[in-house]
């Protein structure tokens, strides 16, 4: 994931023998119960290796048409509820940018059907608004205790406070770790869902995609 996010390395990483099959392969691999933070978590950067990759413009091709890539990809923006999921989308958004993608992505099972049920969002029985359960906590946990970026620009700053004034003591309003998690899950949400909406604007550019993503909505 490291070495992805340097321009240099980019576009030699796209076209070195194994690496794309890697990803796939760690991006498609079902979470086992017994090593379910690992798998997890070894999806997420991967699917974020996939969407740095994805940024120059020479990649997008190679990147789209290697077997199985876009299947992981909507594999993950499927099962997954935090991070490797906004990161999926992004790289989705990424790909739709080259016009010679548009047409195949179109094509492409379920991906226009996905990326509209993100959109959607997936609503609680709460006064409408989005639900947040314990499968989304486990995911959030499992997510964003990793050494990602995500988790490191949300990690919690504990400053004790105490007043000696008239020997009162003040401590510190600390948020539990379950709201910081539903904070966090909600803001990777919204950057999934944008980066979703990113994707099937970019596909509705091309004429027969076009169709396909009208026909798609009428249906929603």
């Amino acid at each position: 994931k490291v070495l992805t996010k340097m321009k240099k390395n980019q576009l030699t990483l796209v076209r070195t023998a194994g690496f794309l099959d890697a990803l796939v392969f760690a991006a498609s691999t079902k979470s086992s119960k017994q090593d379910l933070e690992s798998s997890r978590d070894a999806r997420t950067r991967a699917v974020a290796a996939i969407c740095n990759v994805s940024d120059p413009k020479d990649n997008r091709e190679i990147v789209f048409c290697h077997p199985g890539l876009i299947t992981a990809l909507i594999q993950t923006v499927k099962e997954d509820k935090a991070e490797a999921r906004m990161e999926a989308c992004g790289a989705i958004a990424l790909l739709a940018k080259t016009p010679s993608n548009r047409e195949p992505m179109a094509q492409t099972t379920n991906l226009l059907d996905v990326l509209a049920t993100l959109m959607k969002g997936r609503k609680g029985a709460n006064n409408g608004h989005a639900s947040y359960s314990v499968d989304d906590e486990e995911s959030a946990n499992q997510s964003f205790s990793s050494d990602s970026e995500s988790s490191s620009s949300a990690s919690i700053e504990m400053e004790s406070s105490v007043s000696h004034d008239d020997d009162e003591l003040t401590l510190p309003t600390v948020a539990s770790m379950r709201e910081l998690n539903k904070s966090k899950l909600s803001e990777t949400n919204k950057r999934a869902k944008m980066n979703a909406c990113a994707a099937l604007l970019h596909i509705s550019k091309q004429c027969g995609a076009t169709v396909r993503t009208t026909n798609m909505s009428r249906k929603t």
